[in-house]
């Protein structure tokens, strides 16, 4: 028998020239069945030459929100 999950973690992935994977990386780890207000996953990207890097992980943060949105459910702001 599990226990109801009372602890929280923080997911930290650091990136750099990912552009090919960060976007299903992300994803994958927000998929993660756990509560989502114990869960928050911080995504580290260089911002001075990693453009590509940078435009996936806002599109996959997009779509994470969009697919709140179209749930009607509010998004808890858990990936950033």
């Amino acid at each position: 028998k599990y226990e109801v999950p009372r602890y929280s973690f923080t997911a930290l992935v650091p990136a750099r020239k990912e552009e090919s994977v960060i976007y299903d990386t992300i994803m994958s780890v927000n998929a993660i069945d756990y509560p989502e207000h114990l869960k928050e996953t911080l995504i580290l990207v260089r911002d001075e030459d990693d453009d590509g890097t940078i435009e996936r992980t806002q599109a996959a943060i997009s779509d994470i929100r969009a697919s709140y949105e179209e749930r009607g459910e509010e998004y808890p702001d858990n990936v950033l």
